[in-house]
C-alpha cells in the first residue's frame, strides 16, 4: 500500500503557549497559541476522572464529549497550508482504501502534549461520531527522543514465521478470566508463557527471540511511576501460593534488552500510557519501553480499560498484524472492533474505551523489519532520559515497597457487569 494517506504533523514547543507545526519535510511553518479553554478542560475531566458525575455513560454521550476535544486539536494544530494537505490526503485515503476513509495521521509531538488524547482527533467537518483514529489512523512519535544512536548489527537473519510471545496475568485478587490468544494466524506463532511469572517471561524472550510481544494483564500507578503485574509462586507454610509480583517498566524494558529483533509490544493493561496527574513519560511502561529498547511501535493504554474492551481490541489487532496490515492501520481496527462491540454481551463501558489504546513508534516509516537483525552485541541505550526520581524508585528495594503497596491497594476494582477492569 503506498503512504499518499499519510501525512506527519510535526509540533515543535517554543515554550509557554506557542507552538510550530510543519507538516511532512516541509520547511513552512505556521506558529499557533494555544490554552485550553474551561470547555475543553471540562471535557478532558468527564473522560479521565473516573468520579466525576458527568463521565459519559453511553457512547453517544462520550461521542459528543470527545468531539470537544478532538475538534479543538484539529482546529489548533491543522490549520493553513496544513489543512490543505490534510485535505488532499484525505482525497487519496478514500481513493486508495474506501470512501469516507480519514487519513493515517502522524503526529510528532512533544512531551508537553502527551497527557491530550490525540485518539480522539476529529475533523469538524466530518458526521458526528466520525473520528480519525478509527477511519484512518493516528500514530504518535515522541519528539523529544533522541533515535540518532542505532544497533550495532553483526549478521541478518530472514524470519519466515514470527513468534509472539504472550503472557497473561491473572491474579487470583483481581481475575481477568479466561483468556485464549487466537489461534488461526497467518504470520504468527503465539509462545504461551505460563505461569505468567517475571522470570518466565525473561526466559522466553531469550529463548524465543520474538517479533513481537504481548502483555495482558493489570497495570498500576504506584508513586508516579508504572507497572506491570506479574505473578510468582511464594510458600506460605508448606503450601505454595501464586502472588502478585509488580514490576515497572524499567525492568520489563530490561527483561527486553536491546534486541533489535522484537519489532513491537502490545501493553493490554491498564494506565500504561498514562500521562494525567504530573506523569513523566519516561515513568510510564510505554515510555520505558520505547526509550530503553529498540522497539519500533509500542501499543499501550492511556487509561483504565475494560478487560472486554482490551480482549475485543487485541484479538483484532493481532489478527491485522498476521495479515500483514501496517500497525498503525492494525491499531485502528482495534480501536473499531472496540466501538462496534455489543453493549449487551460486552457490557456498556466496554465500546467506550476505544479511544483508549495508544500507538507510539520510534521511525518515520509504519512498517515492520524486513529482516531481523541477530546479534549478540548491541550498543547499550543511554540511561540520559532515566531521572533521578526515577532511579531512586528502580532498585530492588524500590520495586519490594512497590510490591508491598500493591498487595494492599485497591485501585482496579472490577467494574459491574463486566468481568474486570485491568
Amino acid at each position: 500500500m503506498a503512504n499518499i494517506d499519510l501525512i506527519r504533523i510535526r509540533i515543535k514547543s517554543l515554550g509557554g503557549a506557542q507552538y510550530s507545526v510543519a507538516v511532512d519535510d516541509s520547511s513552512q511553518q505556521i506558529i499557533v497559541s494555544w490554552t485550553p479553554a474551561n470547555t475543553y478542560s471540562d471535557a478532558m475531566s468527564q473522560l479521565f476522572d473516573r468520579d466525576d458525575p458527568s463521565r459519559p455513560r453511553t457512547i453517544a454521550e462520550q461521542d459528543d464529549i470527545g468531539s470537544i476535544v478532538g475538534e479543538t486539536l484539529f482546529d489548533t494544530f491543522i490549520a493553513g497550508h496544513i489543512r490543505q494537505r490534510y485535505d488532499a490526503c484525505k482525497a487519496a485515503a478514500s481513493k486508495e482504501r474506501d470512501a469516507g476513509a480519514a487519513p493515517r495521521v502522524c503526529l510528532h509531538i512533544p512531551r508537553d502534549l502527551f497527557a491530550h488524547p490525540w485518539e480522539l482527533l476529529r475533523d469538524p467537518r466530518e458526521l458526528r461520531g466520525q473520528f480519525i483514529a478509527l477511519r484512518g489512523s493516528v500514530t504518535r512519535y515522541d519528539a523529544d527522543l533522541d533515535t540518532t544512536d542505532a544497533p550495532i548489527v553483526a549478521q541478518s537473519l530472514t524470519r519466515v514465521d514470527e513468534t509472539v510471545v504472550f503472557i497473561l496475568s491473572d491474579p487470583q485478587a483481581q481475575p481477568i478470566g479466561p483468556v485464549t490468544p487466537p489461534t488461526k494466524l497467518k504470520r504468527f506463532k503465539i509462545r504461551h508463557v505460563k505461569p505468567a511469572s517475571f522470570k518466565k517471561f525473561s526466559i522466553a524472550l531469550k529463548t524465543r527471540r520474538p517479533s513481537s510481544i504481548v502483555f495482558f494483564g493489570h497495570g498500576k500507578i504506584v508513586d508516579k511511576v508504572g507497572a506491570l503485574v506479574f505473578t510468582k509462586d511464594e510458600f506460605f507454610g508448606r503450601f505454595k501460593k501464586p502472588v502478585d509480583d509488580l514490576k515497572q517498566g524499567f525492568a520489563v524494558a530490561s527483561a527486553i534488552g536491546v534486541d533489535p529483533a522484537v519489532d513491537i509490544a502490545l501493553v493490554l493493561a491498564c494506565e500504561g500510557a498514562w500521562m494525567q496527574e504530573g506523569m513523566s513519560f519516561e515513568n510510564t511502561v510505554a515510555g520505558a519501553l520505547l526509550m530503553r529498547t529498540w522497539l519500533r511501535f509500542v501499543a499501550a493504554a492511556q487509561d483504565r480499560i475494560n478487560v472486554n474492551a482490551m480482549l475485543a481490541f487485541f484479538e483484532a489487532t493481532i489478527s491485522a498484524l498476521s495479515e500483514n496490515m501496517p500497525p498503525d492501520l492494525a491499531v485502528a481496527s482495534g480501536r473499531l472492533a472496540v466501538y462496534n462491540l455489543d453493549p449487551q454481551s460486552a457490557g456498556s463501558r466496554a465500546l467506550l474505551d476505544w479511544w483508549i489504546p495508544v500507538l507510539y513508534a520510534r521511525e518515520p516509516d509504519l512498517t515492520f523489519r524486513a529482516e531481523h537483525p541477530y546479534t549478540e552485541a548491541v550498543t547499550p541505550l543511554p540511561r540520559r532520559h532515566h531521572d533521578a526520581a526515577s532511579a531512586a524508585s528502580f532498585g530492588a528495594l524500590g520495586e519490594a515497597v512497590s510490591a508491598a503497596r500493591d498487595l494492599v491497594s485497591d485501585l482496579f476494582r472490577p467494574a459491574s457487569g463486566v468481568r474486570s477492569r485491568i
